[in-house]
């Protein structure tokens, strides 16, 4: 009964991505589905997700709205045959809020996630913690110390595969700049290797 606006990309001449992955990407505040095609970039990620011959699925968000994830990544799965296994999931600002209490909430879901511009909270024992997690901000960025700050949360309750990367830039630009290294941690966990952020190029 849900109904939620999206914008898909599927890769080129394919009606079905046939088990391929498939990357969610939730937007900040103001944006739409179109915020990641149109803009943070040009639309990078489109690229990114072309190269790979993987799919990307952009719902829009509201301030208050929780969409119902685990619904949408199944009418996925069943419509363009996704693989479920291997769902990866990323949001900015507000949207970076909705992965968070996404992951909280189905950490199962998920083979890995990144959390640009975010603040949150993280206690030991949480299920959630043994996801690979990449944290983004940059030193303009109003988020940072929030970001800081759960990057440092996520330590101390004992994940141990969280990165933090910082860039120059401010609140916005840090998504188009930090998306390579995102994809360079997908593609570590896709391939089931863990992630060296010495390979990333800034």
């Amino acid at each position: 009964g849900h109904r939620v606006p999206c914008r898909l990309y599927l890769p080129e001449g394919t009606r079905n991505i046939g088990s391929r992955p498939l990357v969610i990407a939730l937007h900040g505040v103001g944006g739409s589905e179109n915020m990641f095609f149109d803009t943070y970039g040009a639309g990078k990620i489109v690229n990114l997700c072309r190269d790979r011959g993987w799919g990307l699925l952009c719902p829009r968000l509201g301030v208050w709205s929780r969409i119902p994830m685990a619904l949408l990544i199944q009418s996925m799965v069943d419509r363009f045959g996704v693989d479920p296994e291997q769902i990866f999931l990323l949001g900015h600002s507000m949207g970076a809020g909705h992965a968070l209490s996404a992951v909280k909430k189905r950490p199962g879901l998920f083979r890995a996630v990144g959390f640009l511009s975010v603040r949150g909270s993280a206690r030991s024992g949480e299920k959630w913690l043994d996801l690979p997690m990449f944290l983004a901000t940059a030193d303009r960025d109003f988020s940072r110390k929030p970001t800081l700050s759960f990057y440092q949360k996520l330590l101390t309750a004992g994940s141990k595969r969280v990165y933090l990367r910082e860039y120059t830039a401010e609140h916005l630009a840090v998504v188009q700049l930090c998306l390579s290294d995102l994809f360079q941690f997908f593609d570590a966990a896709h391939n089931g290797h863990r992630y060296d952020p010495h390979s990333s190029s800034r």
